[in-house]
């Protein structure tokens, strides 16, 4: 509960990071993992056949569809209501995820767990973060090459119009750009990094739809145009045009059928 006289930090154009979108081949191990594991929920009234699966984190998803794995770098920070029945979950299902890539350690606090195909998701008790649910997608960290986080600020405060600060994390520049209320996409640089081609997505709700997606059609970058949303996949430096880092965005406006859909939820979270 927030003091009466506390400040909040002012919102940019993204109002929430709807859902963090990841390629799996098996829904048996990702039940295991996500549902079982996670104590997350399958939603039980979209994507529920053979070829996408969507599973609700409080307000909101990560979003499975059915194919090959591909490389991720960097983590997806959840908000969970007890790690202790976490580890109790991990536990029971052990077993079904032995061969897999599967992993979970304590640290900092916190639970660092990996899926059965490499994805690493960052587990942190409800209350050891500011201002969100028992339950819900905190935010999404993504590894870029060293020397690049200034300029990918730069491209949010410009292009996407959202509130974006540098910071150090475990020594290096860091960069946290605001996408809801307390969620982020955080920027983090790493020495040697190897980026390989990957097929995973996030997707953001924006309130000035029409002038993002205007100043990026302007540059040739629109994809798999809709009526409610658009994709591109090139963060750029606003000056140089120098692509920094691809990482495909799903844009959404406020008129999406899927805005603020109730979830359903096995964990408890207030409405």
């Amino acid at each position: 509960m927030q003091a009466a006289n506390e400040t909040f930090p002012a919102m940019g154009n993204a109002i929430s990071l709807d859902h963090v979108n990841f390629r799996v081949p098996d829904y048996g191990l990702a039940t295991a993992f996500f549902v079982v594991g996670l104590g997350l929920t399958r939603d039980p009234y979209r994507m529920v056949g053979i070829d996408n699966c969507w599973v609700n984190i409080g307000k909101q998803q990560f979003h499975l569809q059915h194919g090959p794995p591909t490389p991720f770098e960097g983590e997806v920070g959840l908000l969970v209501p007890d790690l202790n029945q976490i580890r109790a979950n991990f536990h029971d299902v052990r077993s079904a995820l032995e061969g897999t890539s599967f992993s979970i350690r304590e640290e900092n606090g916190g639970m660092l767990t990996t899926c059965p195909w490499g994805k690493r998701i960052r587990l942190h008790e409800a209350g050891s973060l500011p201002g969100m649910l028992p339950i819900g997608l905190a935010y999404l960290e993504i590894w870029v090459r060293e020397g690049t986080s200034e300029r990918i600020g730069a491209f949010y405060r410009e292009i996407l119009e959202c509130p974006a600060e540098t910071l150090a994390q475990n020594g290096a520049p860091a960069l946290y750009v605001g996408v809801g209320p307390y969620q982020t996409l955080r920027f983090v640089e790493k020495s040697g990094l190897k980026l390989d081609a990957h097929t995973n997505h996030a997707a953001l709700y924006v309130t000035n739809y029409d002038r993002i997606h205007a100043a990026l059609k302007a540059r040739g970058l629109v994809e798999d145009e809709q009526i409610h949303q658009f994709r591109f996949f090139d963060i750029f430096d606003p000056d140089s045009g120098e692509v920094l880092h691809r990482f495909e965005h799903e844009v959404r406006n406020l008129y999406h059928p899927d805005f603020y859909r109730k979830l359903a939820n096995r964990a408890l979270y207030a409405d």
